[in-house]
């Protein structure tokens, strides 16, 4: 009989410790997966975060740029009010008056007539009060023979700049300003 209880409180012995393993292989598999779980929790939380990141970048950068627009918009109605307020009458046709064509970056064609003693600033001051075009900093020149009429000569007048009777000028914008 004693070895009978013997044999019984071995195997009691081994039951119960096969429940504790059994107990702790359940809390190490529960153990696993709350960390997973929170993993996920984690990285959906980093995905959340990352998209509403995102998203208020891309609303500062729309703002940013609609300040932009709206400052450089002000810039050239102030620049075209100021321009059209000293822009010297355009001058009937004759032996002193200058046809000039302003050929605009989108293909537009302008004219409009000076003297021949008006300067070349004074063909830059029209350009500055055409509605059609929204750049603040351009060069003009002329295409054949090839001359840009830049800052160095803006003083001079048309007939010490070259012109003829009839010129045709186009816009470069000036990318670097």
């Amino acid at each position: 009989m004693r070895h009978h209880r013997d044999q019984n409180g071995v195997a009691s012995q081994e039951a119960e410790e096969e429940r504790a393993r059994a107990r702790r292989r359940l809390r190490a598999d529960q153990d696993a997966e709350y960390q997973a779980a929170l993993l996920q929790d984690q990285e959906r939380e980093d995905r959340r975060r990352q998209k509403a990141l995102r998203a208020a970048r891309k609303k500062r950068e729309v703002e940013e740029a609609a300040a932009a627009a709206a400052k450089k918009e002000v810039a050239l109605d102030a620049r075209r009010r100021r321009k059209g307020d000293v822009l010297e009458t355009e001058p009937e046709p004759g032996p002193d008056v200058i046809r000039v064509r302003i050929r605009l970056p989108n293909g537009e064609l302008c004219e409009r007539t000076f003297l021949n003693t008006s300067t070349v600033q004074v063909v830059y001051d029209y350009v500055d009060t055409l509605m059609c075009f929204d750049v603040l900093s351009y060069t003009l020149f002329s295409s054949f023979p090839r001359v840009v009429y830049d800052s160095g000569n803006r003083d001079k007048t048309l007939k010490a700049a070259g012109f003829d009777s009839r010129v045709t000028l186009f816009v470069q914008i000036d990318e670097d300003k």
